[in-house]
């Protein structure tokens, strides 16, 4: 009997990172893609046959490590990031203590992989790059439009802290300003909460990323693998700091190694930040290119890279 993996989503930016293996992996090694009641009606639109509930009885594919302690047999982890790593050892990130019923790693890259393997020696890891990205669209800047967006209020650390009440002041500048058009997007956590305060103020706001990418022309964020991934599709972002986030202590990645935009520090320059590089798109085009094929090796292969990991460990 051919053994079949499950999948199990309980947000919908962990359904989005898994749906292409999902779609890719041929029928006979399919067991079921479980989720929670919240994302029938996103999976329905996906054309996702879901199952209601949590995995028990297969091999289980989860993107998090919330996703990871529901389970209860062995898992084939990916992260749902770019793969930003804190230095207190926190578990939801690569390298993190108390995966132990992993039984393969599929990492976005050497960086990810290297910490995974650390920590875990004896687990087969492989670098498959990230397959949400095989087929974003790649476009340069067209238009002024503006996406601003944040983290939501992650305690691990204080870079994982949103920078929101920071800047949430300049709001009512960046909705009147006549240099472009502003819209707006969160982290999913906080999707339902900032919905409410930025419709009052008579901005749109946008929960799934895929129509920010479609949309904004400058991405402005804190702390996301958004960032990254609206670096990927051929454009410039923005990177908010806050005064707490610490310049002297490097976790990688987001702070302070791979940064492809420019960032803003003080509030004053947010506004100046944001008009620049509208007025120079390609800038930072290099250092950008750069940056993406670091951190995204294997587009365009990531999926079927992903889906061969996994049959092969399923023969096994």
């Amino acid at each position: 009997m051919t053994q079949k993996i499950d999948l199990y989503a309980s947000y919908s930016h962990f359904l989005d990172h898994m749906l292409p293996i999902w779609n890719k992996l041929p029928d006979e090694y399919r067991g079921k893609f479980f989720i929670p009641n919240t994302l029938l009606n996103r999976a329905n639109k996906l054309g996702i046959t879901a199952t209601v509930g949590v995995p028990v009885q297969n091999i289980t594919l989860v993107s998090s490590w919330g996703d990871y302690r529901k389970t209860k047999g062995p898992v084939v982890y990916m992260e749902h990031g770019i793969g930003n790593t804190y230095n207190n050892g926190h578990p939801s990130y690569a390298g993190g203590a108390g995966k132990d019923r992993v039984v393969l790693f599929l990492n976005q890259h050497e960086l990810t992989q290297e910490k995974n393997l650390k920590t875990y020696p004896k687990v087969k890891n492989v670098v498959v790059g990230t397959p949400k990205m095989d087929t974003v669209e790649v476009r340069h800047v067209k238009d002024r439009v503006v996406c601003l967006s944040f983290h939501w209020d992650c305690k691990v650390v204080p870079e994982t802290r949103s920078a929101f009440n920071y800047y949430r002041i300049a709001l009512p500048k960046l909705i009147k300003h006549d240099g472009f058009k502003l819209i707006m997007h969160a982290h999913p956590h906080m999707n339902g909460e900032w919905q409410k305060q930025f419709k009052k103020l008579g901005v749109k706001f946008y929960d799934d990323f895929a129509d920010v990418l479609k949309l904004a022309d400058v991405y402005v964020i804190d702390n996301s693998s958004t960032m990254f991934e609206f670096a990927a599709a051929g454009r410039p972002i923005v990177a908010l700091n806050c005064p707490f986030y610490r310049k002297n202590v490097h976790h990688g990645i987001r702070f302070w190694d791979y940064i492809p935009g420019p960032q803003v520090d003080l509030l004053k320059d947010l506004i100046p930040t944001i008009e620049h590089t509208l007025d120079f798109p390609h800038e930072w085009d290099e250092r950008r290119k750069e940056i993406v094929n670091k951190l995204y090796p294997y587009r365009g292969q990531s999926t079927q890279m992903a889906v061969d990991a996994i049959i092969e460990l399923l023969k096994k």
